[in-house]
């Protein structure tokens, strides 16, 4: 995938909203194989996008509706790879659980999502649909570290052969990234794969040791806490 990174207000996300049509560009043109977006139909256009947000819309349908989306007739083999990618297969493969509703509000025997599972279930919906581009923002930010690196290896899987586009705070999940763009105030800055900006020690080689550090630091407080504890 390309990846997209930089600090908070860079524009990492704007140019999500931009290729969703959301936005019009004030200047220049957005070319999608060689087209024109403006000249593309936008309806036909974001059926072609599997999109994956940090914020995740619940709907107050069942598990399985959820990630099916609009699709009437559910494709099995579709949704069982879905599951198994997405990481929800260890805890809500049944047929039991993917029929109850994602809400207590109409159902006393729904289910309450944990901030990890929900973006489990975006991540899910991308998986199941047939696109030819993934637009994913943060798209593992509430999950634990050894199920990020699950789910990063199906987004390899799962971006083959398709256009797939990706932000990230976290500079731990992008470390593989064909192409990694550094955006600063709005423009890209830095251009390359991890070994190369590495070298280059710019913005993001800064980044990439503050982050380092910083998990070492956190790593090491908490084992000093549980030993303390013990």
């Amino acid at each position: 995938p390309v990846v997209i990174v930089g600090e908070n207000g860079a524009g990492k996300s704007t140019i999500f909203k931009l290729l969703l049509k959301f936005y019009e560009p004030d200047r220049g043109r957005i070319l999608v194989n060689g087209i024109d977006l403006s000249e593309i139909d936008t309806d036909s256009y974001r059926k072609m996008i599997g999109c994956v947000f940090q914020n995740v819309n619940m709907y107050a349908m069942s598990l399985k509706k959820n990630i099916v989306a609009s699709d009437v007739e559910i494709k099995t083999k579709q949704m069982q790879e879905a599951l198994l990618k997405s990481g929800l297969v260890d805890s809500f493969a049944s047929e039991d659980m993917l029929d109850k509703e994602l809400t207590k509000e109409f159902s006393p025997d729904g289910i309450v999502f944990s901030g990890g599972n929900m973006q489990k279930v975006a991540i899910a919906r991308a998986f199941y649909q047939d696109v030819s581009m993934l637009l994913l923002d943060e798209m593992t930010s509430a999950l634990d570290p050894e199920t990020e690196l699950k789910i990063m290896d199906s987004v390899k899987e799962l971006g083959a052969g398709r256009v797939t586009v990706m932000i990230s705070h976290k500079l731990s999940c992008v470390k593989q990234a064909a192409q990694i763009l550094f955006l600063k105030d709005g423009c890209v800055c830095e251009a390359g794969n991890h070994t190369e900006l590495m070298e280059k020690r710019g913005y993001y080689y800064q980044l990439f040791r503050y982050q380092s550090e910083k998990f070492e630091k956190e790593t090491r407080r908490s084992t000093l806490e549980g030993e303390a504890w013990l």
